[in-house]
């Protein structure tokens, strides 16, 4: 039955003084089973707690979640966990709100109508596993296995392993992960010739320069890096970390910061340019790291005798801090100031993120910022640059691969063909242009797990229409989202709070770890979890497939990895505070600090405590990692000369064949600027003059996927700072509403090249002049009540530019007008 939260709190004698929603206004409506009443009548009100992980953003935090008489009640931070160590955000706490949703996916649905027309009727899981069967079986049949296609959302989880064996054992390259925080590894390709994603230790740093990530909001993990800055201000007057952040808008993590610098939206490349200029010019740099361990830094001749500029040249000659100035609209001084301060530290570190990296010049600029971790020799074995190793889990038999899978796999997946970008890992962007001119084929058979692309992608049409085009979709969400609505089966997954799984390696986090989630309540509805359907269509489709995917249900699954842990005797499970001197102690003796005598003890364990983790993780060995040409870290990337070579199928590419490439690329420069990391004017294309402002998004730790729009809790505290509640609104300079004569509160249009919306303008002078944000998040047509039709996009009149060679979404290419609106002409 539906029943307001407030009333069920009642019910079971809860008082809402205590929980989260108190005194905010919102009374959401909860979908509550009658069985769940049944059990209320004469029960004894007794409280228990169980551990889990919130799924809810890839964070992975710990959560304990109280129980009245089995029933889930509110979720809090587990303080055991090694990551979040009991705080929260707003996300996880609105997590109970996920379970009662009125509006989520209670039993499998079929469409009846057109797509689009959101017509659908209830089916019984067997006719649906008939169904989906039948159909992957007749791809199977005639030798099309590469034409299934399956979307998923973030991979630091085991589900995602089982999706790549599944995926590899049917036969088919095309599986695709859509996660907005996952750092981008390109220029560590460029520089090092792996692809690893790297972590960082800030224990002894003694500096830090952010460029562009606003870790208090965005994460990768918000709460983890909300505690760090919190040590950083907190160590002592003389151990304080100092931290410089750059970005266009006074973020929470820019005002939490020593120092902020508002640069030129895309110009962050320029910046770190001219800081590393200032290092150079004051021979305040790592040069023995320099010499034995970079190539491309000094001026160096190829082996064919021709004379190449290096890193030293370019710096020196292009990047004097009174050009950078001009570019970033910074003071030169404060350049110079900045960089001196960041080179006389003993330890200091650079990192970058959100709008340095989602720009058309992203990649060119993460590679310079990069470049500044190098000079300081961060990226030495003893380094706070690392990267961890996952969880010694247990390695599978190895996946049984048919005929049918063989050929499957030997064909190109949808973006191996896409010549106009160079990496293809992160570009998911370019899928729908793969998919609309069925290159280089058509996909038949669409999985969506936990992806929202309709949503929360750029070029959102675009994928819209693609969608149209699939013969068949399946969906396992466990709402009606944008994307699930282009289904033809929704197979419901469970809520997070109702299944197992364990979520490993959040990203920047430099030790070994995973989290423990497990079903705090049985399921309330007909859903089952993803990992178990896919189990079973495995089975069904019979042979290698099923030899492949053994396990009889997901969590036999989870317990077959786990014992790798178990038997190695590496790390600890999660535990209360305990100095890290005497868990090395131990460690140095063999000894662990808990025994257990059986796995299944073992498996008790981590269920009660939450997880496992190696504080002390082996140092990571640079020297055997890198894969470049030269085997060192590469100012002057040769790694990128042979992308361009495997792009044009020649081991010498003459100069035209070359530009050719990088035209497509939408590189600017040529010869050998190409290969060095440079500054690349962002892409705005506004050749009439028309927009004169810049048009920026931005994300909230209230609702950092978007996803959370249909949890009323997260839409009451949405815009808290700003006081703005169910509603999106644009954050202007007061300098900047002034010349387009826009007041405090006004309802303004804001018009890009391809679409305006309407919202309430905040007046804030920590935003640079020429410059609009407007918080994503909000504006779903679809995901249920609380979610649909509330606020606006911003991705919706955002253009669709690309840094072509990553293939990610520019988030920072789009010019803008803002105008006031009467708000009689708008109703």
């Amino acid at each position: 039955m539906d029943i307001s939260r407030r009333e069920f709190l009642k019910y079971l004698g809860i008082t809402t003084a205590g929980v989260s929603l108190a005194g905010l206004g919102c009374d959401s409506m909860w979908s509550v089973p009658d069985e769940v009443f049944e059990k209320i009548g004469g029960a004894p009100r007794i409280e228990t707690w169980k551990t889990s992980v919130c799924s809810l953003c890839s964070g992975g935090c710990g959560i304990k979640v109280r129980l009245i008489d089995g029933i889930p009640v509110r979720i809090s931070g587990n303080p055991l966990h090694a990551v979040n160590r009991g705080g929260i955000c707003p996300m996880a706490e609105a997590g109970i709100e996920a379970l009662y949703n009125p509006d989520r996916m209670r039993q499998p649905l079929q469409r009846v109508g057109e797509r689009g027309e959101d017509k659908w009727q209830e089916i019984t899981w067997d006719e649906a596993m008939q169904t989906v069967v039948s159909r992957l079986q007749a791809l199977r049949d005639k030798n099309a296995a590469h034409k299934l296609a399956f979307f998923t959302g973030p991979d630091n989880n085991l589900s995602s392993r089982l999706n790549e064996r599944f995926m590899q054992a049917f036969g088919s390259p095309n599986l695709f992960v859509f996660d907005q925080n996952k750092p981008s590894t390109a220029a560590t390709y460029l520089t090092q010739g792996h692809k690893s994603e790297l972590a960082y230790n800030f224990k002894d740093i003694e500096m830090l320069i952010n460029f562009g990530a606003d870790f208090l909001d965005e994460g990768p993990s918000p709460i983890r890096f909300n505690q760090l800055y919190s040590e950083f201000r907190n160590r002592g007057e003389r151990r304080n970390v100092k931290v410089v952040h750059v970005d266009s808008r006074l973020s929470r993590t820019a005002s939490n910061s020593s120092r902020w610098l508002p640069a030129k939206p895309g110009t962050m490349a320029a910046l770190a340019l001219g800081i590393a200029n200032v290092l150079i010019k004051d021979r305040n740099f790592d040069s023995r790291f320099i010499k034995a361990h970079s190539f491309g830094f000094d001026d160096w001749v190829d082996s064919s005798g021709n004379s190449r500029i290096g890193f030293k040249t370019l710096v020196e000659d292009n990047y004097y801090p009174e050009k950078v100035a001009q570019i970033t609209g910074l003071p030169a001084r404060q350049i110079v100031e900045v960089a001196r301060e960041f080179g006389a530290a003993k330890s200091a570190l650079v990192l970058a993120g959100g709008h340095a990296v989602n720009s058309s010049n992203g990649v060119y600029t993460l590679w310079a910022i990069e470049c500044l971790n190098a000079l300081k020799g961060n990226y030495k074995d003893d380094g706070v640059i690392s990267v961890p190793k996952a969880p010694p889990f247990s390695e599978a038999q190895k996946t049984e691969v048919d005929q049918v899978a063989a050929s499957g796999l030997n064909q190109p997946d949808l973006l191996q063909s896409m010549s106009e970008i160079c990496f293809t890992d992160d570009a998911v962007a370019f899928l729908p242009k793969a998919m609309l001119e069925n290159q280089p084929y058509q996909i038949e058979m669409l999985f969506l797990a936990n992806a929202n692309p309709v949503f929360n992608s750029v070029n959102q049409g675009d994928f819209a229409a693609a969608l149209t085009d699939v013969p068949f979709i399946v969906s396992f969400s466990s709402s009606l989202d944008e994307t699930s609505a282009y289904a033809d089966l929704v197979l419901p997954d469970h809520v997070f709070l109702e299944k197992h799984d364990v979520a490993y390696s959040v990203p920047m986090v430099d030790f070994s770890h995973f989290g423990m989630q497990q079903p705090v309540v049985a399921p309330m509805y007909d859903t089952r979890h993803t990992g178990d359907v896919i189990l079973q269509i495995a089975q069904s489709l019979g042979g290698t497939v099923a030899s492949s995917l053994p396990w009889a249900d997901y969590k036999t699954y989870l317990e077959d990895h786990l014992r790798g842990v178990y038997e190695t005797g590496a790390g600890t499970i999660f535990s209360e505070r305990i100095d890290e001197d005497w868990l090395e102690f131990l460690k140095e003796r063999g000894w662990q600090l808990f025994e257990y005598s059986t796995f299944d003890e073992f498996w008790q364990v981590l269920l009660e405590k939450g997880g496992w983790w190696n504080p002390f993780p082996d140092a990571t060995d640079f020297r055997r990692l890198i894969k470049t040409p030269s085997k060192k870290y590469e100012f002057y990337s040769q790694v990128l000369e042979g992308e361009i070579k495997a792009h044009l199928q020649t081991a010498r590419a003459s100069e035209d064949e070359q530009n050719e490439v990088l035209q497509k690329w939408k590189v600017e420069a040529r010869g050998d600027l190409v290969f060095l990391p440079h500054y690349e004017a962002p892409e705005l294309r506004d050749n009439e003059g028309r927009f004169p402002l810049h048009l920026l998004p931005f994300r909230l730790i209230t609702n950092i996927t978007g996803e959370g729009g249909n949890l009323p809790m997260l839409q009451e505290l949405f815009g808290m700072l700003s006081r703005n509640y169910w509603q999106s609104w644009v954050e202007i300079n007061p300098e900047t509403a002034h010349d387009h004569g826009v007041s405090e509160g006004d309802l303004v249009q804001i018009t890009s090249p391809i679409g305006s919306l309407e919202v309430e303008a905040r007046l804030i002078p920590g935003i640079m002049p020429g410059v609009l944000y407007v918080p994503f998040g909000l504006g779903h047509k679809s995901n249920g009540r609380y979610a649909k039709g509330i606020g606006v996009n911003p991705y919706e009149i955002l253009l669709e530019e690309f840094d072509h060679l990553s293939g990610t979404s520019s988030l920072t290419s789009t010019k803008a007008t803002v105008e006031k609106r009467n708000r009689k002409e708008m109703t």
